[in-house]
């Protein structure tokens, strides 16, 4: 079996791979990382081989790296934009700094169907990439998620925990709930934007949306684009690259 760890800047996220399908072993917040790595030491068995990326740089991602591959006490295999590309072709001046996580979410998309793709990655930040159905990267944007954006407003309210609000309604019953739908009205409206501008100037109408990322669930509910629900598209792309 293949172990499966997907590093962001807010969530860990664990899974395996077993007969084609992927497992969730555990989601947990950075700040909560102690508990991936006691996941690790008990599956030291190193007949298994863990394939990981991680989205942090800096400093803090060489302790988030080093801490794992403590854990784990074998060889990590860590993605990166060169080893994981493959048959996709980008236009950056700099295809290196492309992130690997994005890169994963397109390989996994793209074996799901044949199809021109629009992929949507809700994490810290929200990536949304456009893929031709000849494997080009054909643009996108990446903006602040959710939850940076609701730290950016935190001096507007003391909530502590987010108000349920109503994707449909315009009434709040306070500065909580009106900060709350408004940073999903922001984040869902533009995202619908991004959505229709890849279709209307380069991938046509019949372009498939893929919804993916810890924050997918709720922000699918307020989108107005029809998307199809894939949570571990990552982790997903991480198996293929695992069986090459």
């Amino acid at each position: 079996m293949t172990l499966l760890l997907d590093l962001g800047h807010t969530r860990a996220k664990l899974g395996e791979e077993r007969e084609g399908q992927i497992f969730r072993l555990g989601v947990t917040p950075i700040s909560g990382i102690s508990r991936v790595h006691q996941m690790l030491r008990e599956r030291q068995d190193h007949e298994e081989t863990l394939h990981a990326v991680s989205t942090m740089q800096g400093d803090a991602g060489d302790e988030l790296r080093a801490g794992v591959e403590e854990a784990w006490g074998g060889p990590v295999s860590w993605a990166d934009p060169e080893k994981v590309r493959g048959e996709i072709s980008l236009h950056y001046a700099q295809p290196e700094t492309f992130g690997a996580d994005r890169l994963l979410a397109m390989r996994a998309a793209r074996h799901r169907t044949h199809s021109a793709l629009i992929i949507v990655d809700a994490g810290s930040a929200i990536a949304v990439d456009g893929l031709t159905e000849e494997n080009e990267h054909c643009g996108g944007w990446i903006v602040p998620g959710y939850l940076r954006q609701r730290d950016g407003l935190a001096m507007l309210y003391a909530a502590i925990h987010a108000p349920a609000v109503n994707p449909r309604s315009t009434a709040h019953t306070g500065t909580d709930e009106a900060v709350e739908s408004g940073i999903w009205k922001l984040l869902s409206g533009g995202i619908d934007s991004m959505c229709s501008r890849l279709r209307e100037d380069v991938l046509g109408g019949h372009a498939l949306v893929m919804l993916t990322g810890g924050d997918a669930e709720k922000l699918q509910v307020w989108c107005h684009t029809p998307m199809i629900a894939a949570p571990d598209l990552v982790l997903e792309g991480l198996a293929l690259c695992a069986q090459e």
